[in-house]
């Protein structure tokens, strides 16, 4: 089987990096808050997959009763294959326990760069990632947290074809001093 290797990486990288710094020169005047740098591993029919993406935090409506919006950009990777990624949506976050613990409930709809990945198709470009998340914050002023990520992401029945991506991972969010990212 031949695999094709996506050159888009590059426009991908620097279009990630141009809005990590935008975000975290922006953050206070448009209430854009950059976090959740996350590395997270695919298993099952994308056993060899690898998910590295930048998320960025920002109010929510009152009418979804969400703790904030999230945007998340970034690339799926195999080693022979790279596709782009973006979602935005909205996460529920409760406290568990003393406070420090958390778990966190995330639903975006999800546009991939590409239909096909890793030799299988994925039913379109267009899916939805749902995602469950158990941290606990720590440090200083508990600015920090650290935290387990199951995330499922598929067209939801949209096309016959409909595999599905399940990825396991760790999310690491740091809160800068002056911003309220929680």
């Amino acid at each position: 089987m031949r695999r094709r290797i996506n050159t888009r990486t590059p426009i991908t990288l620097k279009f990630a990096i141009l809005l990590l710094m935008l975000g975290v020169g922006t953050a206070q005047a448009d209430g854009l808050i950059p976090s959740d740098y996350r590395a997270l591993a695919g298993y099952g029919k994308f056993e060899d997959t690898a998910q590295y993406a930048f998320g960025y935090r920002s109010s929510a409506p009152a009418w979804l009763r969400a703790d904030r919006m999230e945007f998340a950009v970034g690339t799926l990777t195999t080693s022979d294959e790279t596709e782009a990624f973006a979602s935005f949506g909205p996460v529920w976050r409760f406290q568990l326990g003393d406070g420090r613990f958390f778990g966190e409930y995330g639903f975006s709809p999800t546009l991939l760069s590409g239909s096909t990945f890793n030799g299988r198709e994925l039913g379109g470009k267009f899916h939805f990632t749902s995602s469950a998340t158990i941290g606990l914050t720590f440090g200083r002023s508990e600015q920090m947290s650290l935290a387990a990520r199951w995330q499922h992401t598929s067209n939801g029945g949209l096309d016959d074809v409909n595999p599905g991506l399940d990825m396991l991972g760790i999310n690491f969010s740091y809160r800068f001093d002056g911003f309220n990212a929680n």
